[in-house]
């Protein structure tokens, strides 16, 4: 689910204050993670890797939790998950917020997503250059790409 790889855990709760296992959002500074965007020259503004620093800029390439690393596009869903799953779909652990895949129906082709991605920058890209810097919206001539839009 897109919801999950571009908005999970972006937006501070504002219904609780403490952690709450299945909550969409972010109740403290250690579970936030950022929006993964691929910009021009297809490098994303962060891969799914443990920054060795620690705390540093939000400019960091590198990721700051784990949740910025399962949940990255490159990552989620890509692997199967190690704790039974009842339905074939949830994890009977952390419900519909785990991260990984609880069947091969569940499972995605990560290349497929990076191509898709590629393709859609290419066509941006093109639309740029035919119809002009005004052709896309603000956020995204930034970005040239941000997957949000795409799956």
């Amino acid at each position: 689910n897109a919801k999950y790889i571009f908005e999970y855990k972006t937006e501070k709760c504002s219904a609780h204050t403490t952690a709450i296992v299945g909550c969409f959002y972010y109740h403290s500074e250690e579970e936030k993670r950022r929006k993964p965007i691929l910009y021009y020259g297809r490098n994303w503004n962060y891969y799914p890797e443990k920054c060795e620093i620690g705390k540093c800029s939000s400019a960091c390439p590198f990721s700051h939790n784990s949740n910025e690393i399962r949940f990255h596009p490159l990552c989620y869903k890509g692997t199967m998950c190690a704790n039974e799953s009842s339905d074939g779909i949830k994890c009977e652990e952390t419900g519909e917020t785990c991260p990984f895949a609880h069947g091969f129906n569940d499972l995605r082709s990560i290349p497929d997503l990076f191509n898709t991605a590629i393709e859609n920058f290419e066509r941006n890209s093109a639309l740029l250059e035919k119809k002009g810097d005004d052709a896309l919206p603000e956020e995204e001539e930034k970005s040239a790409f941000n997957l949000e839009y795409y799956k």
